[in-house]
């Protein structure tokens, strides 16, 4: 048996088990490996058990891609028969807020979700309080925001030496810090 913390993605498209050839080729090294599936496999502490995609074809290449022999066509299956630690949601946003629901009452305590959470205000409140216990840990796909060339950047807008700002592109290497 494999070691390392239980893990599972739900969601195979390109933020959950593809970074395409361009973003590997142009994005800043810190912005490596992108996709959650990626990111799991590559950590010594935690092991990909199982990936979920409701389209079998995509579900299909991403288990071959990333050697997984576990695949489901339905998250709550996965979340019964895997009882994953760590849980990647990569999913489109309609029914994700649902779903992390689901996943933290089936035990999973820790998720790392792409953005955005969920598609309402009274979506948003439910989740905040289904992340208020302490042994919830979630984090989502913003972390550009913590760059610190992105802090600096927002300062400057902040900052109102440029006046007021309708809009603001700010290239990083070839692709965009800001915007």
């Amino acid at each position: 048996m494999e070691s390392g913390i239980t893990s599972a993605v739900i969601g195979c498209g390109r933020m959950g088990a593809f970074t395409s050839e361009s973003v590997r080729r142009h994005a800043p090294a810190c912005w490596l490996p992108l996709s959650h599936a990626d990111a799991i496999r590559r950590h010594p502490r935690t092991r990909l058990a199982a990936l979920c995609d409701v389209d079998p074809d995509a579900l299909g290449r991403a288990a071959a891609e990333h050697g997984v022999e576990r695949t489901y066509t339905d998250p709550a299956r996965l979340l019964d028969e895997v009882r994953p630690a760590l849980l990647g949601i990569a999913t489109r946003t309609i029914g994700r807020a649902n779903l992390i629901a689901e996943a933290l009452d089936a035990g999973v305590r820790a998720l790392h979700v792409e953005k955005p959470l969920c598609n309402g205000v009274a979506e948003l409140r439910a989740l905040q309080r289904a992340f208020a216990p302490e042994d919830v840990f979630v984090t989502y796909g913003a972390v550009r925001r913590h760059f610190p060339i992105y802090r600096q950047a927002c300062d400057l807008v902040d900052s109102g030496r440029y006046g007021a700002l309708r809009e603001i592109r700010v290239a990083l290497g070839s692709g965009m810090l800001f915007w």
